[in-house]
């Protein structure tokens, strides 16, 4: 007879339904990463063995939470069903994490942000709280889905908790390991060997902080990325040695310079390019004055800030961040003040490590007591900490503008076109949907916007007394796709078609000079047209062609990922553009932007086969150069 009081012992499932509970769970993580993770690296073009780290992670993640829990099971830590619920729990909250990393990373890198990482989370919830209110909309939705996705998972895991338990008990019988436990511990140690092995490529490529669980744990700054922290020290004494060889040829120059980088601006969205609306309306007026010189077609030489920005100042196609000699170095050398006052967040990717640290004044978005760091009212507090001029002093500028960002703050002065979508909607972004109508005068109010804060800079610089004697060049790092090939065609960072790299080229220059090579030019000119105009000598590693030169570059190389790119080439009367990975095959795309700008007839296999074959070469050696 059964004593009163105790409790009939709960059967043990039989050993084939423990192990299979235990496998299906496993192997449902291990295909949700999975599955993830080759959208991922087929949408920005990691490469196979991007895939296969990240697999491999997960696996030897998955293996030793298993393996811990047999651990838990063997020193009886787990004997009651309460404790087996609350694992489950804890287990089922990790997976949740997983899922929600994947998806925020998905939309993080579609805005060019890159991957989710805790400096971001914890930004957000400095958002969340009002610190700063930038225009980040996320719908109710989302949130609730986010919730639903921390009850679903975990409960679904406390409900299985007890077959799971006696699963993983079986792994370790009284006595002796079992086979099940013997193959689990082989499988996480095979794993973990494949993940040594693959990381020394993940770094060599630049891809280590790129995937989404060990980018969680980077910073924004290079010590993040490190594939290029690794060398920072290296290339830091290469560049020393270089400024210092190139010192020792002496040279001066009084004019003030001044850089100003538009963040996400198109030509073809501007006035001054001849769109339709008026977007521009001050730098139309400079031009009709005389004053501005205008490059007809100039392109970046990728769709990202970091390498945009860094290209524009070292004169060079640089892909990944480097410590290179840049235009501001040159004139540091010979005596300039620089003023760095940036829109947005400049830690982030480690550009402001690639900076350097001589500035006289370094003030972005994290600077500001007044505005968020995507909201351009922030310039015109960081101009407030630059001294009057007494004529003695000479001063480089570089001024960063977030107006036409995607996530830059629009003013509700600049809401001409409508309807606008004014804030930056997740759920549309994440749905695919995004209207497209809206999605364009939201974009021509910003171009409106930051029309008028470079007036508001040139006022203040005037008044300052640096834009009298002073040459000004104005562009973007990069272009903005706006639904022209898809749905999914918003943002930038992922293609190198007009849309994306076709940016403006003002040069403001009161006084009467000959610039003869305003046909076509990109970023890796600018370095050179400003040492150029200064009289000065031109540092041998820059690779661009002043625009006071009558010899434009016949041959560019563009720069996009780590396997495929894109080449510029002038044949005669005919500008090609060629965009693939440098082999014959389906991917290959070229078009002449003399008489296609807008890229709809593909010209591979109808074209002249000499100026594709050049172009393919180019890119080729180029690829086979910085590898």
């Amino acid at each position: 007879m059964k004593a009163l009081g105790t409790r009939r012992a709960e059967p043990r499932p039989p050993a084939r339904r423990s192990f299979v509970t235990l496998a299906v769970v496993a192997l449902l993580q291990l295909l949700l990463s999975g599955a993830f993770i080759l959208l991922f690296s087929w949408t920005y073009s990691f490469g196979r063995r991007f895939v296969l780290y990240h697999v491999l992670l997960v696996s030897v993640l998955i293996g030793g939470i298993l393996l811990g829990s047999a651990a838990l099971v063997r020193l009886g830590w787990l004997r009651t069903r309460r404790r087996q619920r609350a694992l489950a729990l804890v287990i089922g909250s990790g997976s949740a994490v997983l899922t929600l990393l994947y998806t925020v990373d998905f939309a993080t890198n579609r805005l060019a942000i890159g991957n989710l990482n805790y400096e971001l989370v914890r930004d957000y919830a400095l958002w969340a709280i009002g610190v700063h209110n930038d225009s980040l909309q996320v719908s109710t939705w989302i949130y609730a889905a986010v919730a639903a996705l921390f009850v679903v998972i975990p409960l679904t895991l406390a409900a299985v908790a007890a077959p799971l338990t006696d699963a993983v008990d079986r792994l370790v019988p009284e006595g002796r390991a079992s086979g099940g436990f013997a193959a689990m511990l082989a499988g996480v140690g095979a794993a973990g060997l494949g993940l040594v092995l693959l990381s020394g490529f993940m770094i060599d490529a630049g891809l280590l902080h790129r995937d989404p669980i060990v980018g969680f744990f980077r910073r924004q700054g290079a010590a993040g990325r490190f594939d290029w922290f690794v060398n920072f020290q290296r290339q830091r004494q290469r560049v020393q040695d270089e400024r210092a060889a190139y010192a020792k040829r002496g040279g001066d120059a009084t004019r003030n310079v001044v850089v100003i980088m538009v963040d996400s601006l198109r030509a073809d969205h501007m006035q001054i390019y001849g769109y339709p609306r008026e977007t521009t309306p001050f730098l139309a007026r400079l031009e009709r004055e005389g004053h501005l010189r205008k490059v007809d077609m100039a392109l970046s030489m990728c769709p990202q800030s970091a390498c945009g920005i860094l290209s524009t100042m070292s004169s060079k196609n640089v892909r990944t961040l480097q410590y290179d000699f840049k235009v501001f170095d040159v004139l540091r050398d010979i005596g300039y003040r620089l003023y760095f006052v940036l829109g947005g967040r400049h830690s982030w990717e480690g550009l402001h490590q690639a900076y350097g640290d001589e500035q006289d004044l370094y003030f972005d978005g994290s600077s500001s007591v007044r505005a968020s760091w995507e909201d351009d009212r922030m310039i015109a507090e960081g101009l407030e900490h630059v001294p009057a001029n007494d004529g003695r002093d000479k001063a480089f500028f570089y001024i960063h503008l977030m107006s036409a960002h995607l996530s830059g703050a629009k003013w509700p002065e600049f809401r001409r076109f409508e309807p606008a979508g004014v804030e930056m909607d997740l759920s549309a972004l994440l749905r695919g949907e995004r209207p497209v109508d809206q999605a364009i005068n939201n974009y021509d109010n910003g171009v409106l916007q930051a029309d008028a804060v470079i007036e508001d800079v040139f006022t203040r610089l005037r008044s300052l007394g640096y834009l009298d004697h002073s040459l000004v060049v104005m562009l973007a790092d990069h272009g903005e796709e706006l639904g022209e090939r898809g749905r999914n065609s918003f943002g930038h960072g992922g293609s190198l078609h007009q849309e994306s790299i076709r940016i403006p080229l003002l040069i403001y220059d009161p006084e009467p000079v000959v610039y003869r090579n305003l046909d076509v030019a990109t970023q890796i000119d600018v370095a050179p047209t400003i040492v150029d105009r200064l009289g000065l000598s031109l540092p041998s590693s820059w690779t661009g062609r002043s625009l006071l030169s009558s010899e434009p570059s016949e041959t560019v190389v563009l720069g996009n990922g780590h396997q495929c790119g894109g080449v510029i080439h002038r044949a005669g009367p005919a500008l090609y553009k060629y965009l693939g990975c440098g082999t014959a095959d389906d991917d290959e795309e070229l078009y002449d932007l003399d008489a296609d700008p807008r890229e709809q007839r593909n010209l591979v296999g109808r074209a002249d086969t000499s100026p594709l074959r050049l172009m393919r070469d180019a890119l080729r050696q180029d690829r086979t150069r910085t590898q």
